[in-house]
């Protein structure tokens, strides 16, 4: 076993190398293109909810539990809220209280 490749298989290597650069970055190119598209149509959405004067907070709280229900071990949103309650009452108890 080598420890080193000749020029020619180093040179192919790193040729293949570039060539899965190139791909992930394109296609990572086309990924954040998507998502500034993505963001702005969300930008307009929030700014229509500011000018209704609608809670944003609560309408990404609501889209979040929507996509999160799923992977939850609750069966419905009821389960589901006395799971968040817990965690919040955990995480906002003060130690030695």
């Amino acid at each position: 076993m080598r420890d080193f490749d000749s020029p020619s298989e180093f040179a192919h290597r790193m040729s293949n190398h570039d060539a899965d650069v190139r791909s992930l970055l394109g296609r990572l190119v086309a990924i954040e293109e998507r998502m500034d598209e993505q963001n702005r149509l969300k930008s307009l959405v929030f700014a229509e909810a500011r000018v209704a004067n609608i809670d944003i907070a609560a309408l990404k709280a609501v889209v979040r539990i929507n996509r999160s229900l799923s992977y939850s071990n609750s069966s419905d949103l009821e389960g589901l809220t006395g799971q968040v309650k817990r965690y919040l009452d955990l995480v906002n108890t003060k130690p030695g209280a």
